[in-house]
């Protein structure tokens, strides 16, 4: 039913490109885990859209933004995975190709209400396996009154609070589980709610009422809601944040943000949130080896709940510097207590190392191993998954250096994510091309180097190369 009712919507936007259209805006990735998490470029205060600046244009031609993308990927994937042995609990793509329609459709219905819509459609081929899928990212109407003060957004929203780049602290809202599991595809897609933005002389008032759809709502006895609000005020050339979130089944959050110009080339921002819920599972040994006559039990480990009552923080500070021709640099440190600190790091190596012993992963281990599989195996895929989905340690650098754009249209770019616990580093390089106003090249080298035990010496791969040509229309 879902991919029935992607498809009729994006069949409804792809009728729309029949008529011309202005460019879109490309996009740039950064690695993150095992796949590739999209972060957007800077962006500069002039280009930044608020929820009442609309381009002019009518119903159709002037409101329609399309983008064709085609890529090429090879992943090298490591052969000595701490968490993949003998390579049979995983298997990893290699190869990738990729084809995408991303469509913006955002017609001006009258002189109060937009009507904005997302949609992307892809034909993917991972090594053998090909599939087609359509995703509707946003989709939402817009309504203001006649001063321009009060806005209502209400559908299927993407929003972007926070000045940080490769993280947000105070991106409060709990997103939905995607109907892709592609990153890039997750980092664009929005969550159905009811936005109220109240504006008046340098204040802003949000207040958001969206879905909630998660493991930790009872629906037989809670309402999967959840709510936030976000004040903000605004002295040029800063601005000064707050924001709160309440959600069922979690502890309230909130924070604070700021983000200004030092001077014309010199942005600072900063970012800060507090909450009672950890966003990941605590690691637990559950059992101690014990001997078994000639043979050995090894010891067992896993994640669960973390259900203590503590609070945890995420911080960010940053900025980021504009030299001649363009040239650019952004720096952010950023701490969290929800990850792992040396200690908890240290019992999810020692589950690696219990689970690879004797192959404990592969055989059936009495008493432990059940209807339900084998605990070992069962600790590495968990180990992988943590990988995946998000930052696992404490302290973390991120550095992205641009070039700037050469007379003949070349662009260096290098990006650069830190673990600063355990010194393991992703580094991107990617060179852009633009041969004309509307078609652009990207070659892109993605590196992950650590230690066998780190977070990025844990990462399936250990070498990504990729090649993209976007279209704008």
């Amino acid at each position: 039913m879902r991919n029935a009712l992607n498809w009729s919507r994006l069949l409804l936007l792809l009728c729309c490109c029949l008529v011309p259209a202005h460019p879109a805006m490309a996009k740039e990735t950064a690695p993150s885990g095992n796949r590739e998490a999209e972060i957007e470029a800077p962006e500069t205060d002039a280009s930044r859209e608020s929820f009442t600046e609309w381009e002019a244009g009518d119903l159709f031609a002037e409101s329609i933004a399309m983008l064709w993308r085609t890529s090429t990927r090879r992943n090298i994937k490591r052969t000595d995975h701490d968490l993949n042995p003998s390579q049979s609990l995983f298997h990893f793509t290699e190869k990738e190709y990729l084809t995408a329609i991303d469509l913006e459709w955002t017609p001006i219905l009258t002189d109060r209400s937009n009507f904005r819509t997302r949609g992307v459609l892809l034909h993917r081929r991972l090594d053998d396996k090909e599939a087609t899928e359509g995703f509707l990212l946003e989709g939402y109407l817009q309504w203001r009154n006649s001063l321009q003060n009060l806005v209502l957004n209400i559908g299927k929203v993407r929003l972007a609070w926070g000045g940080g780049y490769a993280w947000n602290p105070t991106q409060v809202l709990i997103m939905l589980p995607r109907a892709s599991e592609d990153e890039e595809i997750k980092a664009e897609e929005g969550l159905e709610m009811l936005q109220v933005e109240l504006a008046g002389h340098n204040i802003t008032l949000t207040a958001i009422l969206a879905r909630l759809d998660d493991k930790k709502t009872d629906s037989r006895t809670e309402i999967p809601w959840q709510t936030a609000a976000r004040l903000s005020f605004n002295q040029e050339p800063w601005e000064f944040a707050a924001v709160y979130h309440q959600a069922t089944g979690y502890a309230a959050k909130y924070g604070i943000s700021y983000t200004g110009l030092v001077t014309d080339a010199l942005e600072l921002h900063g970012e800060w949130s507090r909450t009672g819920t950890r966003d990941r599972n605590r690691i637990l040994r559950l059992t101690d080896g014990t001997p078994m006559g000639p043979l050995y039990l090894p010891a067992r480990y896993t994640y669960t709940d973390d259900n203590r009552k503590k609070d945890y923080d995420q911080i960010l500070i940053g900025g980021q510097a504009t030299f001649s021709r363009n040239m650019n640099i952004i720096v952010e440190l950023y701490r969290t207590t929800h990850g792992y600190d040396t200690h908890e790091w240290e019992l999810a190596g020692r589950g690696i190392e219990e689970a690879l012993r004797e192959d404990a992963w592969a055989n059936p281990v009495y008493p432990f191993t059940t209807s339900l599989g084998n605990p070992y195996a069962g600790f590495l895929k968990n180990t992988l998954s943590a990988i995946d989905d998000s930052q696992l340690r404490q302290n973390y650098l991120f550095l992205r250096f641009t070039s700037g754009e050469t007379e003949t249209l070349w662009e260096y770019e290098h990006i650069l994510i830190s673990n600063l616990d355990d010194q393991s580093q992703v580094h991107r390089f990617i060179l852009h091309k633009s041969w004309v106003d509307f078609i652009q090249t990207n070659l892109e080298v993605t590196l992950f180097r650590g230690a066998g035990r780190s977070e990025f010496g844990l990462n399936p791969y250990r070498e990504v190369y990729a090649l993209t040509l976007d279209v704008t229309f």
